[in-house]
């Protein structure tokens, strides 16, 4: 009987050595180094151009707004709606109600506990601010209670700026964009 149980423990352990000796050399003859870059790179179609909404906006701030389009940003708003509202007179939600936020003094909106760092950011909400606030809430104002991660595409976040300003019984005009490269000025 003890040599039957040995022969079993022979071969059990024979067939894990074989296993062990198939995956190290396995491992030694397909190996491949890391990618430069995780993730995959997926087709496109010939000619696209595939903006990086994380990227940095290499397009000022006025130059987006100048062709920015309020019915794209009313949609990509509808994201904020858990928090805020946008009606005039309306509630404030977990966040301020946001009409008219463009020019406002920050922390001024009635019936709302703002953080301290709001109410000590001082002058008024410009679009270059709010362009700020919501790429990333956390990093432009330090301590505010806005827990939103940030719309990273500048393209996106004009889009909603646009909207914003139609929130208002005296749109507050956008700021002038820089004249195109190359264009003169006439006098």
């Amino acid at each position: 009987m003890v040599m039957e149980i040995n022969k079993f423990l022979g071969a059990l352990f024979g067939c894990l050595l074989v296993v062990v000796i198939i995956h190290l050399t396995g491992q030694f003859i397909f190996t491949s180094a890391p990618p430069a870059v995780a993730g995959y790179n997926l087709p496109t179609v010939a000619g696209e151009v595939v903006e990086d909404p994380n990227k940095p906006a290499d397009i000022p701030l006025p130059t987006l707004l100048a062709s920015a389009d309020a019915d794209k940003g009313k949609t990509i708003a509808k994201q904020c709606v858990s928090c805020h509202t946008f009606d005039k007179g309306g509630k404030n939600g977990i966040g301020p109600n946001l009409w008219g936020i463009v020019d406002r003094v920050p922390g001024s909106h009635e019936g709302f506990a703002y953080s301290k760092v709001v109410k000590e950011k001082g002058g008024k909400w410009t679009y270059e601010d709010i362009d700020h606030m919501i790429n990333t809430p956390a990093k432009y104002l330090k301590g505010t209670k806005m827990t939103f991660a940030g719309l990273k595409n500048a393209k996106d976040r004009a889009d909603v700026l646009a909207y914003l300003r139609t929130l208002s019984d005296n749109p507050v005009p956008f700021p002038e964009a820089p004249p195109a490269e190359g264009a003169t000025e006439q006098k």
